[in-house]
C-alpha cells in the first residue's frame, strides 16, 4: 500500500498545512496554521521545512539491519538501534495486536523537524526513523530509531530524546485491540484520531 492511500473505510483527513518552516537562528518552527511564535528574528532568517529522506512510513515490515547498515560508516564508534515493538500486556489487559494511523504528510514533516532538532543537539552523524502504520501482531517492530555518532553518549542521548519526543508530538495514534475484542486509542495524549472524528 502506497504512502498516499487512504486506509480503507475511513474518509480522508481534511486539509492540512503540508509545509513547515522554521528560523534558522534559533531553530523554532512555527505552528501547524503557520503562526511564528516565539521568535523575533526578522522573516528573512526562516526557510521551509520538507520531509527527510532519512524518514520512513510504512505499511510493510520494518528492515532494521538495512537501516543499522545505512547507519555504519569507519567513521562512527557508535550505532544505536532502538525498536518498538508490540507486546502482550499493557495496563493488565492483553493485546492482540496494534493499529497505527497517521496524518501521514504532517508525521513527515514532524519526524523531519525532529531529526533536525537531533542533529543540531548532538554531533551524530545518522539519523534514521522508521514507523509502520496499519496492524502491527504482537512481537512485530512498530517503529526504529538508528543513531550514530563517533561517541556512544551523544547516540544514545539523540535515540532517548527522538523516541520521547516522537511519542510527544508526532501525529500518529495508536489503537490496542485487546483480547475480548474491545479497542482503545492511546496515543497520543489518550485522543482517537481526527481520521474518526467524522
Amino acid at each position: 500500500q502506497s504512502l498516499g492511500d487512504p486506509t480503507p473505510g475511513l474518509s480522508p483527513p481534511a486539509p492540512i498545512r503540508s509545509v513547515r518552516s522554521r528560523c534558522q537562528l534559533c531553530y523554532r518552527p512555527d505552528s501547524v496554521d503557520g503562526a511564528r511564535r516565539n521568535c523575533l528574528h526578522p522573516t528573512s532568517q526562516w526557510r521551509l521545512i520538507e520531509p527527510s529522506v532519512m524518514i520512513e512510513l510504512t505499511y510493510q515490515l520494518l528492515d532494521t539491519n538495512a537501516l543499522v547498515e545505512r547507519a555504519t560508516s569507519p567513521a562512527v564508534g557508535a550505532v544505536v538501534l532502538f525498536l518498538g515493538v508490540t507486546r502482550q500486556f499493557s495496563d493488565g489487559r492483553e493485546t492482540v495486536q496494534l493499529q497505527y494511523e497517521a496524518y501521514e504528510k504532517m508525521a513527515r514533516l514532524e519526524l523531519s523537524l525532529l531529526e533536525e532538532e537531533a542533529r543540531n543537539r548532538w554531533p551524530i552523524s545518522e539519523c534514521l526513523i522508521a514507523h509502520r502504520l496499519g496492524l502491527v501482531p504482537l512481537g512485530e517492530v512498530s517503529v526504529a530509531i538508528v543513531t550514530a555518532s563517533a561517541h556512544r553518549g551523544d547516540a544514545f542521548a539523540a535515540g532517548q530524546w527522538l523516541i520521547d519526543s516522537l511519542k510527544e508530538s508526532v501525529p500518529i495514534w495508536k489503537q490496542e485491540h485487546w483480547t475480548d475484542g474491545s479497542t482503545d486509542w492511546i496515543h497520543p495524549r489518550n485522543k482517537k484520531p481526527p481520521l474518526d472524528n467524522r
